[in-house]
């Protein structure tokens, strides 16, 4: 379910039926403080990006702990050019 969503499932079996609430856990949606569906798209040269914060330039994204591992929680951390701090896009 990746996005943290929610989902109701509905089933039957052996003709009971019921459903779950999935979002009973408490995950919250919240809203993007910068809407980016109107944006310009640009086109950008391969190689290696700094994605610095719109609100704060001097933070930027950053994968917690230099982890390299699937999955690894990212966040806004001051720069200091590691590699955690590198993207690609492609």
């Amino acid at each position: 379910m990746g996005d943290r969503g929610f989902v109701i499932v509905l089933s039957r079996i052996n003709g009971i039926s019921g459903s779950v609430d999935l979002n009973a856990f408490g995950y919250k949606t919240y809203q993007a403080a910068i809407d980016v569906r109107n944006q310009t798209a640009i086109s950008i040269p391969n190689g290696t990006y700094k994605i610095a914060s719109a609100k704060k330039s001097s933070a930027v994204l950053d994968v917690s702990g230099g982890s390299t591992a699937n999955a690894a929680n990212v966040q806004l951390y001051a720069g200091n050019d590691t590699d955690a701090q590198k993207w690609v896009v492609k």
